[in-house]
Formats: C-alpha cells, structure tokens, sequence
C-alpha cells in the first residue's frame, strides 16, 4: 500500500511537470502492480548501525546498467514475495550522491532470501535477511528520491504514511486483543460486570483504545492534508513543513505503541492463567504488540529524539 501510494504521487506529480518519460516508466511500474498480482516486499532496513539517509545498499553503474549489492533485514514477506522494492544508495550522472529504489526480482541471479525469521514476536511475518549480490539491473530500473545522506522532505514524505501502517497494525492487535477477554461468552461479560478491579481494567483498556483510535485519525487527516498540498518551491521551507507532518505520524506511533502494550497486558491479566498458554491468542497478542516499538519509521528512541527537535525548532536529524 505504500509502494503504490508513494508510486502513484510521483507519477501524477511527473505528469503535472509534463516529465513524460519519467511519468510513463512510473506508470509502467503501477500496471506491474495492478494487473499482475505480483507480492512486492519492502528492502529498505538494514543491519546495524543503520543511518536511515543513507542506504548501505548500493547501486553501481555499470556498462548496461546497475549492479546491485547488499544486505537487508527486516525484509517482511521476503519468502513469498516477486519483487523486492529495494532502497539504495548510488550516484547520478552529475556526480551526487543520492537515495532510490530498486524493483528487484527475487528469482533474479544474486539475490538470496535467507528466510531465518526467528523473533520474539511477529512469527508469521517472514521479516528474515536478504542478501543481493552482484544483483543486475538495466538502466531505468533505478527511481530516483531525494539527496543520500541528510534528511529532506522528500524522505520525510516518500515514509510519512508507514509509521501509521505500523500504528494501525498495533492499534488492531490491542482491539483484538480486549475483545477477547471482554466478548468472548456472556459469562465472562457477566464476571467482568460484577465490579472490582476487573471492571476497572476494562475500564482503562477503553480510554487508552479511544485515545488510539482519535490519535490515528487526527494524525492520518494531518498526513492526508499534507501530501495533498503542493510542497512549496523552497527547500527549507518544504523540510520544515514536511518535518511537522512527520512527527505528527511519530508522536501518533509512539502513544500508539506505548498505549498498545497497556491494553494488551491488561488483556493478559484479566483473561487469568488461560491468556499464558502458547496457544491462546492472547499470547500471540503478548509477543506481537511489543514489535511496534521497533519498527522504522521510526524505532522508539528515534521517534522521542525527531519529535522533540521538531517542538523545540531543531533541525531533526533521521541518521
């Protein structure tokens, strides 16, 4: 979803300049994805140390096209997926370092996907290693973004939406989760209704689940607003307005994700012994709810450090 969003808004952008031949090779990429019925996954984290600017992947001109080399992690449905929507490093004709992305096929020579996914959480997700070796590509199979090694708006913009996929995800994990301790049978319901302590822990899952749900919304109408606007002509002015609209979707995460655990470990607690067995969903809930932390962009630590520069005035920085 955010590979198309992202695809379709440089297009129409490409189309607004009257840039043809670019337009047509984005158009070309959203007929791939329409008709095709291809799986894309997302290559863009890396190993540690990760400088989020600057993509330790890189891409190298070559005679007849790019040579792709690297290694990525965190690379989610990287088992089952066609194409591998790789972020790189690499340099234009003009001798500037910059970011883009790669189409990469996963059946292509040099690309190995490990499919070692083994964490505490997210089981099903397929986030293992990939490695891209060697990895050829022909000359318009590199899309542009923005300047490698600083934070522009540009980066800003292309990963506004994805801290609120993350934010959704944990949000639905924590509703799921209360549902099942607070709907599951009427004699439940009744036992929750009989007051105590019980009725207050349902009574704190609802306010944290109504502070999610307005939280998400307010920052998805804040981003929605942001990217329907035209980003103004000047480069200072574009950061400084596309960095407010990020942190509004990284303060959003963050409350999101802090507020999720509660809901969830509340859920565990009301739901008694039964919510510890592996193979109760509460237990699932348990593991996965504490992944949204973690996710770019942007981890927590991160988020509290860009949000808070972007309060006090200060050029935030994403490495």
């Amino acid at each position: 979803l955010v590979l198309a969003e992202n695809v379709t808004r440089l297009w129409r952008r490409l189309v607004e300049a009257g840039d043809a031949g670019r337009a047509e090779r984005f158009a070309e990429r959203l007929r791939l994805l329409a008709a095709s019925g291809v799986a894309v996954a997302a290559a863009v984290s890396e190993p540690g140390p990760q400088d989020l600017t600057r993509p330790s992947t890189t891409a190298t001109r070559v005679a007849d096209g790019w040579r792709v080399d690297g290694v990525k992690a965190f690379c989610t449905m990287s088992p089952v997926a066609d194409l591998l929507n790789v972020a790189v490093s690499y340099t234009d004709g003009a001798g500037r370092e910059r970011y883009g992305f790669a189409l990469v096929p996963t059946a292509a020579d040099g690309v190995t996907v490990h499919d070692d996914w083994d964490a505490l959480g997210m089981r099903g997700s397929g986030s293992g290693r990939v490695t891209l070796s060697g990895v050829l590509l022909g000359l318009d199979e590199i899309s542009d973004s923005n300047p490698a090694g600083q934070p522009s708006a540009a980066l800003m913009d292309r990963y506004l939406t994805s801290g609120l996929f993350h934010a959704a995800a944990t949000l639905g994990v924590a509703e799921t989760a209360h549902a099942h301790v607070v709907c599951t049978t009427q004699e439940r319901r009744d036992r929750l209704a009989a007051g105590g302590r019980s009725r207050q822990l349902v009574a704190a899952n609802a306010v944290d689940l109504a502070a999610m749900r307005a939280t998400i919304a307010r920052a998805a109408h804040t981003a929605q607003e942001h990217l329907a606007a035209d980003t103004p002509a000047d480069e200072d002015a574009a950061l400084v307005r596309s960095a407010a609209a990020f942190a509004a979707a990284q303060a959003a995460k963050a409350l999101i994700d802090r507020c999720g655990v509660q809901v969830v470990d509340r859920a565990l607690e009301l739901s008694g012994g039964a919510g510890y067995l592996s193979g109760n969903p509460l237990s699932r809930a348990y593991r996965d709810v504490r992944a949204g932390a973690f996710m770019h962009p942007l981890g927590g630590n991160r988020a509290h450090d860009f949000v808070g520069a972007v309060e006090l005035g200060v050029t935030p920085d994403l490495r």
